[in-house]
């Protein structure tokens, strides 16, 4: 994969959708042994566990894999409440 080939969008707080284009690749030397698809179009989305903030997601591309970090939101971390006697 290419990175011109992948989009990565948020979507509401929780809602990652990766989109992208897989080109027809010639092996040389033989087959592949596993492929997901051979090539077109595809569209994953994933619903999050937590709310994530937006504008602090990283996205690397390593040799055809795709690594991203997603911080949660401030809203979504844990707060230690003060307790009042």
């Amino acid at each position: 994969m290419q990175l011109a080939d992948l989009e990565i969008t948020v979507t509401g707080p929780n809602q990652l959708t990766v989109k992208g284009e897989r080109r027809p690749v010639e092996v040389q030397g033989g087959a592949p042994h596993r492929q997901e698809r051979i090539f077109g179009s595809f569209v994953r989305t994933v619903t999050l566990p937590a709310a994530v903030d937006a504008d602090k997601i990283e996205a690397r591309l390593d040799n055809g894999v795709l690594k991203l970090e997603l911080p949660k939101h401030e809203d979504a971390k844990p707060r230690k409440i003060a307790i009042k006697s």
